[in-house]
Formats: C-alpha cells, structure tokens, sequence
C-alpha cells in the first residue's frame, strides 16, 4: 500500500481503522481461547 498519493486525514482514517481490525483480531482470538 502506498502513501504517496494520500492526505493527513486518509492515512488517520487508514490508520484508525487498521488498529480497530487489529483490536476485533486480537479480541476475537482472545475468546476463542477462552470460551
């Protein structure tokens, strides 16, 4: 993925939602472990 061509606030809106995926990931493996 290339950031050459973004603005400030596509990248944030980019970054917010790669760490929310990241979040539900780790959450969703959490539980999975315990049940």
């Amino acid at each position: 993925m290339s950031y050459a061509g973004m603005t400030i606030g596509q990248i944030s809106k980019q970054l917010c939602k790669s760490v929310e995926t990241i979040k539900k990931y780790r959450q969703s493996i959490f539980l999975s472990h315990f049940p």
